[in-house]
């Protein structure tokens, strides 16, 4: 049997062999992963990223993560040290594992100084189950509340909670939850 033999194609000269729609395809990939550094290193830094951070300490009862990030003024002139911010905050202890949802929203900066800015924070806690049974222990609230942070002199923001505090209740919104049942308050 013989075998059937075709003319070859010409070879054009500048000829990567990639056709366009592959040249965009790669280009719009490139952008994509230059766009996603860019916002991983910038996000890790950012005030919204310290908050959620401060956050999950609370959620997880972490109080050393939680005091590292709370503002030097705040350390200064109600907790000076780690113990009487773990003996004199609800937050220290107050709420582990009962935070179920937590949503940031926009960073708001402050116009007088570009150091501060203030983020509404919105959290849902389930309720104690102190005193209930297994089935009844389903009922959460929602807090919300507008979260103040700073940028400190090494310039990690903090979270500045004097500066968050609602002025009618001299409170977090969220401290209006029932602390857990086996913490002090």
């Amino acid at each position: 049997m013989a075998r059937i033999m075709s003319r070859s194609r010409p070879v054009i000269e500048g000829n990567t062999g990639i056709k366009f729609s592959e040249i965009i395809v790669i280009g719009m990939a490139i952008a994509g992963i230059v766009f996603g550094v860019r916002w991983y290193l910038d996000y890790r830094h950012s005030a919204s990223a310290a908050l959620q951070e401060f956050v999950g300490a609370i959620k997880a009862g972490n109080i050393g993560n939680q005091y590292a990030l709370i503002d030097e003024h705040d350390k200064k002139n109600f907790f000076p040290t780690q113990q009487k911010y773990e003996r004199d905050d609800t937050l220290a202890h107050g709420y582990t594992e009962r935070i179920e949802n937590s949503t940031i929203g926009p960073e708001v900066k402050d116009p007088k100084n570009p150091d501060k800015v203030t983020i509404p924070l919105t959290l849902t806690v389930r309720a104690t189950a102190e005193g209930k049974q297994l089935y009844q222990t389903g009922q959460t609230q929602t807090y919300s509340d507008r979260i103040v942070m700073r940028k400190g002199g090494d310039g990690n923001w903090r979270v500045l909670l004097s500066e968050s505090i609602d002025k009618n209740t001299g409170k977090l919104h969220l401290q209006e939850a029932t602390p857990s049942p086996s913490s002090v308050f």
